[in-house]
């Protein structure tokens, strides 16, 4: 066996180093040049904002907007003290290196613009497309919103006081809707749909999510809900007048009758059929694997003033 040992000479002691020595030097050499290289290949990220202004029409109509997005959550917010629409857009961009995170930042747009049939399209443009780990989240504020179309991928939507009829199409987000009024059209994947205050027809299609819809005080319209795993529930107001076929085919019905109106023709573990009034209207509720709770509310009675 080799020892490493320190030779004294007339100047200055030397070092002398045995194979395994060298070996350990070699290995720590390596290990860190293994670190710094994947610390150079660690993605870079950066935040980037966009915003755009889109003049509104003499007319000062409501708004239709086309609005989509691959990646990030898409709002649309209602101002009545604005004058004009206001797109905003936050980008998190991904850059495989410093030059490469530069000129991402450099050639990312946010497209906004008004279209011939007087349309609002809006849309972020990447140049490569969005790339895992990046997002652009939308928020487009208008003093009125009309018909309005929402895509989103993967992300949420959310809405509130528009006017007119209202498209989602979703994919891995929740949808997310308040005092809209006009019909609505949701199709979902994986996220779960909310719609507070609604007060026309209503047609919802999802996969593996809770669905919940409530209607606005007085409204009375038609709603079909379809999904494959996932609960749901349905509350209507006084005002609604028709019939309602319920069915589950691994799960429960629950009824809430507040109202004391609710007929039953039809009852039973996994199906019901519910009538209330007189009307035509007829509404469904199907799903695969989930609960559907059904409530018809009273009639809401305003306070009195007692007299002084």
């Amino acid at each position: 066996m080799l020892y490493a040992y320190m030779r004294e000479t007339h100047e200055r002691p030397i070092a002398i180093c045995t194979p395994r020595s060298q070996l350990c030097a070699l290995f720590f050499a390596l290990l860190s040049l293994g670190v710094q290289s994947a610390r150079a290949q660690d993605p870079l990220i950066a935040t980037e904002n966009r915003s755009a202004s889109i003049v509104a029409r003499e007319s000062k109509a409501p708004e239709r907007f086309v609005v989509g997005c691959d990646s990030g959550d898409i709002t649309i917010e209602i101002d009545a003290t604005l004058t004009d629409s206001r797109v905003e857009a936050v980008f998190q961009l991904v850059g495989r290196s410093a030059s490469d995170l530069a000129n991402r930042k450099a050639t990312i747009r946010l497209f906004a613009t008004r279209t011939a049939d007087d349309s609002i399209v809006v849309e972020p443009v990447l140049p490569d497309g969005i790339r895992a780990g990046e997002r652009v989240d939308i928020i487009v504020r208008t003093f009125a919103a009309g018909d309005t179309s929402m895509r989103a991928k993967s992300g949420a939507m959310k809405a509130t006081g528009v006017r007119g009829k209202l498209r989602l199409r979703g994919g891995n987000g929740a949808v997310m809707l308040r005092e809209c009024v006009g019909p609505i059209d949701v199709h979902s994947a994986h996220g779960a749909v909310d719609i507070q205050d609604a007060t026309s027809d209503v047609h919802i299609a999802s996969k593996y999510a809770p669905v919940s819809l409530r209607y606005a005080e007085g409204a009375d319209a038609e709603f079909k809900i379809e999904t494959t795993n996932g609960p749901v529930t349905v509350s209507v107001s006084a005002a609604y007048d028709g019939a309602a076929t319920l069915r589950t085919t691994a799960g429960g019905i629950v009824l809430h009758d507040t109202a004391k109106r609710m007929r039953t023709p039809r009852i039973g573990d996994t199906v019901a059929q519910v009538e209330l009034g007189a009307g035509v209207a007829q509404s469904i509720v199907e799903t695969s694997n989930g609960t559907v709770v059904f409530e018809a509310r009273a009639a809401v009675v305003a306070p009195t003033t007692a007299p002084k």
